[in-house]
Formats: C-alpha cells, structure tokens, sequence
C-alpha cells in the first residue's frame, strides 16, 4: 500500500554534525521474506552546522539500474522537505513544490496523469524523510518510555495521516546502545497495515534498521517491497562543503 509507506522513512538519516560538511553512506534493502537482495541506498546529506539543509538519494537494483532518485531541500522546514522523487521504470514523480506558514503544496504523476493538492498546515507535521529528523529529535522523550504522534503527509496518496511512534525495546546494534520503535497508524487504520519497525542509536541518532513497506516500487508489481533496511555505518564519511 502506496499510502502507508513511510519511506520515505527511507529517504534520509538525521545527524547533527559541527561544520558546513557533506555527509555519504549507503544502505541495502533485502526482500523481508527471502532476504534476497532488492537494491542499494547511496545518501548524499549536507550540512549547515547541526542543521541538515538538504541532499539526494538513488535506489539502484541489484543489477545495476536505476529505480529511483530523490532530492530534498530542507531550508524552508526542518521536517516537511521541498522534494522530488522520480521512479523512471514506474514513470512516477512525487514532489512536494512548495512549503510556507499557510500549507504545503503536492503534486504526484502517475501513468501520465497529473494531480495537485494544497494542504493546511498543523502541528508535529512531518512529510517524507523529515520523518528522520523528527524522530531523531525526539528520542529524548522516546527514551522515557513515552508515545510519540505527527501528523505525516503521503506525498503519492496527497493526504496527512495520524502516526504513532511506540518505544518497543532497548538493544544494542552497531557498537552503539539503540532503541528500537513501533511506529503505526494512530487510527484504525493500523488493522489495515502492519506496523514499521525502525531501531535508533542513542549516540548518534542515526536510524541503523528499517524494517516495513518501502517507498519503491517494483516495476514488474506495481507495488511498494517489503524490506528490511540495514545501513552501514562503516561506509559513512564526512567531507567539507565545498
């Protein structure tokens, strides 16, 4: 279900970091069901200080093609991103063109038609991967135990939905104490979609799992994988900005 991915969970990874830097590292997605390898994330994030200003991401299949591109430009809002993500095996494009204090303004294509919608602005709104970043500032309070709601916006549905972030667990996971989150539809919605698991280092609040519904689609089903996100820390470096 298109609606209730959250990928764009996927699209990018907050990290404060000290200087005007350009941050890259990579992620692969495997089938949930047969682990077989689905494709790569290669992220591309700059930095203005501790303020993430924006970046890109390509999604390449295991045979080399390109499934997707994104590109995200947070300077108007730190959670709601101006973003466009193509998909050129689909002919799809989700973008969100414009974001001031009265609405944000979505667009979607799919199979050649066009459709645009403006959506009022409300609180602890989160759209594609400002959920990063939103989750990563709240893991203070995830950390005591407590729920988590936004109100999120599905760019390919041009809707807002009420999700919930549940603590479900401490561990630890790439060297580093984490948290693992429940997050699902604070609606009824939930018994129509199962829940994202995600798990957070503490240290760095960087998202180190993903498992749930992707924000790609298969060209040959139409519809978004299923998939378990592992990002490597390992391939993550830093550089200044140019």
């Amino acid at each position: 279900m298109r609606c209730l991915s959250v990928f764009m969970i996927l699209s990018a990874l907050s990290l404060p970091v000290s200087a005007a830097t350009i941050r890259t590292f990579t992620g692969e997605a495997t089938d949930l069901h047969s682990g077989q390898l689905i494709y790569r994330e290669v992220h591309e994030q700059r930095y203005d200080g501790a303020r993430w200003l924006g970046g890109s991401i390509r999604y390449i299949a295991a045979d080399g093609r390109l499934l997707g591109e994104k590109v995200l430009d947070f300077s108007q809002d730190p959670y709601v991103p101006v973003m466009r993500f193509t998909q050129p095996e689909t002919g799809s494009e989700d973008r969100i063109t414009q974001v001031d204090a009265n609405a944000i303004s979505v667009s979607s294509q799919y199979h050649g038609k066009t459709s645009r919608v403006r959506l009022p602005r409300t609180q602890d709104q989160v759209a594609d991967a400002g959920f990063n970043a939103y989750v990563a500032d709240h893991i203070p309070v995830l950390m005591q135990g407590r729920t988590v709601q936004m109100q999120f916006i599905v760019v390919a549905r041009q809707a807002q939905y009420s999700f919930r972030i549940i603590p479900a667990g401490r561990l630890q996971l790439a060297g580093e104490p984490a948290i693992r989150l429940r997050v699902e539809p604070a609606s009824l919605l939930r018994w129509l979609a199962s829940p994202l698991t995600l798990v957070y280092g503490l240290n760095t609040r960087r998202l180190l799992r993903y498992e749930g519904l992707s924000n790609v689609t298969n060209p040959l089903t139409g519809k978004v994988w299923t998939a378990n996100i592992r990002f490597d820390t390992s391939t993550s470096r830093e550089q200044p900005a140019p």
